[in-house]
């Protein structure tokens, strides 16, 4: 809104009143004059010519004292020099208004200090590997993995194997990751023939993943000696489904490296008040890449196939994998092992592989 005022109504301020002119008092009449002695009568004469001239005379005195006093007047005016008078035009006075005319001006209104919002809330450890978006990622469908023809008589069919069941694994589980926001890449793969050096430290004779380069390192040179020892057909394909589950497993880790997972479970780990709790948590973060690997057997149980000797192979492997024949409680017991495997393959779903969640009987 405006502030400029509307104009009111004129007002006319009172004006200058001249003075009337004075009011032209006729003479008296002449008086008798009167000598230094009686006079002697004069002789009368004719008075008829004054019924004209006077009236004539008396005229002409009122019109000049008319025109001497409005001279008079003028002549005042213009040289009046008492207090001024203003000079008054046809502009409206300013009528009385809620806010004056003229008001000071106001002060800038203070600016908000900008300051730098505090960084939002991180999710804590627990909140990761009990929350994270990776569950969200449903049920896993099938990329028509097929199992190779050969799997360990040297090192170098070894690796083929190896890198035929990763590249299923790779096609398989971009979509769940980046479900829970989380950038895919595949793995790095070694099929290690001997002891290597790695970011994580050297290792011979067991497989592993190393967080920090992001490569699975399978122990070849073992497999290839079971497979010169295992001369009967079941034996063979048990050798097939023990080194497809490692790959799996293995890729299990790497699921939990890229979705944040493993490194809570360091916080975790590292968090833990004694050794018992440190085990249970270590348990957890394996039963949980071996519940994976099932989930991916489970989707492809068609392709690959797990049919005929290959299941019961499989089978047996759930039943029989366990702590009891290794040197720490780090992977859970053979008891327990059946129960997540089973759970990942029949459900193919990794909200059912939350072992995080899970009460300690069933991480024993």
């Amino acid at each position: 809104m405006s502030n400029q005022q509307p104009y009111g109504a004129p007002q006319y301020p009172p004006q200058y009143q001249p003075q009337m002119p004075y009011q032209f008092q006729p003479p008296p009449p002449q008086q008798q004059q009167f000598g230094w002695g009686p006079q002697p009568p004069r002789k009368k004469k004719s008075k008829a010519w004054l019924a004209v001239v006077i009236p004539l005379a008396l005229g002409v005195v009122v019109i000049g004292g008319l025109w001497t006093i409005g001279v008079v007047a003028k002549h005042n005016r213009h040289n009046d020099y008492t207090q001024p008078q203003p000079t008054y035009s046809y502009s409206p006075e300013p009528q009385p208004t809620a806010e004056p005319t003229t008001t000071a001006p106001k002060p800038p209104a203070p600016q908000p200090t900008k300051t730098t919002p505090p960084p939002p809330r991180q999710p804590t450890p627990y909140e990761i590997v009990t929350r994270d978006g990776f569950y969200r990622g449903g049920v896993q469908t099938s990329v028509g993995c097929r199992m190779p023809g050969t799997s360990a008589p040297n090192i170098r069919a070894a690796a083929a194997f190896n890198a035929a069941i990763k590249a299923c694994l790779d096609r398989a589980w971009p979509r769940q990751v980046r479900t829970g926001r989380d950038v895919f890449r595949p793995p790095n793969l070694v099929t290690m023939n001997g002891s290597v050096s790695s970011p994580c430290g050297g290792s011979s004779g067991r497989s592993f993943y190393c967080d920090s380069n992001r490569t699975i390192y399978i122990d070849g040179l073992s497999d290839v000696r079971a497979y010169a020892k295992y001369k009967a057909n079941y034996s063979r394909v048990f050798l097939k489904v023990s080194m497809a589950d490692t790959m799996a497993h293995e890729y299990g880790h790497h699921l939990q490296n890229l979705t944040g997972i493993s490194s809570a479970f360091d916080d975790l780990w590292y968090d833990a008040p004694n050794r018992t709790a440190r085990l249970e948590v270590n348990r957890r973060m394996e039963i949980q890449a071996t519940c994976f690997a099932a989930i991916f057997d489970g989707a492809n149980r068609n392709t690959l196939p797990i049919t005929g000797e290959y299941k019961r192979q499989w089978v047996w492997l759930s039943n029989n994998s366990g702590d009891e024949y290794d040197t720490e409680r780090t992977h859970g017991s053979k008891y327990i092992q059946p129960y997540w495997m089973n759970r990942g393959f029949n459900s193919r779903n990794v909200a059912l592989c939350n072992t995080f969640t899970a009460t300690s009987d069933k991480v024993r």
